[in-house]
């Protein structure tokens, strides 16, 4: 879907939030820039989440405030699966919510998650591609 504003893609956001049950992995692609944690911001809010934070120096955020457990990693500093896996990352994600900014490192690790491409398009527009992936 296109959308022509920041705004439009934080109302995306919160109504994808309303359709969220608490164990869903959702994982973020995207350049810098394009929205990608404006995304996950807007939905935490949506779901009760008071602070939201980018996580790209920590890499891992939990937010416990909200209608569920999430946690919002930032894998883009990461440079292999074994450094994603030494700090617990996937057991992170096993036992909340999840959103994953910059995922291509753990792609193949996720078999069932729903899949958001976010992709500037003009001057404050994005293209937004939401599906759900499942591998066996």
């Amino acid at each position: 879907m296109l959308l022509s504003s920041s705004e439009q893609l934080e109302e995306l956001a919160i109504d994808f939030a309303k359709n969220l049950n608490g164990g869903e992995i959702v994982a973020l692609y995207g350049g810098l820039g394009a929205g990608k944690t404006s995304f996950v911001r807007a939905a935490c809010k949506a779901l009760g989440v008071q602070r939201v934070t980018s996580p790209s120096y920590g890499l891992i955020n939990i937010y416990t405030d909200g209608k569920f457990k999430i946690a919002h990693l930032d894998l883009y500093r990461l440079s292999s699966l074994e450094e994603f896996l030494m700090i617990g990352g996937d057991e992170v994600i096993k036992n909340h919510l999840s959103f994953i900014e910059w995922p291509e490192l753990i792609k193949d690790e996720l078999t069932h998650c729903i899949n958001i491409t976010i992709e500037i398009a003009g001057d404050n527009g994005r293209k937004v591609t939401i599906d759900e992936h499942f591998s066996h």
